[in-house]
C-alpha cells in the first residue's frame, strides 16, 4: 500500500510540473528534436497545435513558418510559429500564431546562436508570450498576453555556413484583454533557419 501511495504521490508531482518543462511525449504533436526538423507544436487549452508548414514553388519545405524579427525602435525581437492549426480542425478555421518577444537585437545567425542554453521568463516584464488569432504576416501584436511561463532555448547550432538548427521547449498562460485564459503547455520546435528568416521592422 505505501509503494501505491508513493507512486500516485510521484505521479501528481509530475503532473503539476509539466506545464512549462515541456520535454514530454505527446502523440498528437512533433517529437522534440534538435535536428533541424522545421516542426513546433503545443497543446493550447489542452487541443493539439502544430504550426503550418509550407513549401516552396517545388513543394519542398526548408524552413518552415519561423520568423524572426528587429524591432529596432524598441530594441526587441519576436519569434513568431506563423499560423499554426489545430489537429482537430480540419477545416483550417482556427488559425493560431505563437509569438514571443524578448529584448534585444536578433539581426543575424551568430546573434541567435548565444542564446543557446538560456531560459527566458515570460511573466510580461521584459520579455513576452502571446497568441495571435487569424494572423497576418507582418503584424507581431498580441490577442493573448502572458503573465508567466517559460522559453528554453536549447539548441543554436550551425549545419552549414548558411544554416543553423534552432531548437527548444516553451509554456505559458495568458490572458486575452477580456480576462480569457489560454494555456499553452508541452510546447516544443525545431527548425533549420537562415538569413530568410530573418527581418528587420521599421516602424
Amino acid at each position: 500500500m505505501r509503494d501505491f501511495i508513493l507512486f500516485i504521490s510521484m505521479l501528481f508531482l509530475i503532473s503539476c510540473g509539466k506545464s512549462f518543462d515541456s520535454d514530454i511525449a505527446d502523440p498528437l504533436l512533433p517529437g522534440y528534436t534538435e535536428s533541424g526538423n522545421n516542426d513546433a507544436g503545443a497543446r493550447i487549452n489542452n487541443r493539439p497545435w502544430m504550426a503550418q508548414r509550407t513549401g516552396d514553388f517545388y513543394g519542398v519545405n526548408y524552413s518552415g513558418d519561423i520568423f524572426i524579427s528587429f524591432f529596432p525602435d524598441e530594441n526587441y525581437t519576436t519569434i513568431k510559429f506563423y499560423s499554426g492549426r489545430f489537429v482537430d480542425d480540419q477545416e483550417y478555421q482556427d488559425r493560431v500564431s505563437v509569438i514571443f518577444q524578448i529584448e534585444g537585437a536578433l539581426t543575424d545567425l551568430s546573434d541567435i546562436r548565444s542564446l543557446e542554453g538560456r531560459e527566458y521568463k515570460l511573466d510580461g516584464s521584459e520579455t513576452v508570450a502571446g497568441l495571435k488569432f487569424y494572423d497576418t504576416l507582418f503584424s507581431d501584436s498580441l490577442d493573448a498576453r502572458s503573465i508567466k511561463g517559460s522559453l528554453f532555448i536549447r539548441k543554436c547550432k550551425f549545419s552549414s555556413e548558411e544554416r543553423m538548427v534552432f531548437a527548444g521547449t516553451f509554456g505559458f498562460d495568458a490572458y486575452t484583454e477580456d480576462s480569457i485564459l489560454y494555456q499553452v503547455h508541452s510546447g516544443r520546435f525545431d527548425y533549420s533557419i537562415s538569413d530568410d528568416n530573418l527581418r528587420t521592422v521599421v516602424e
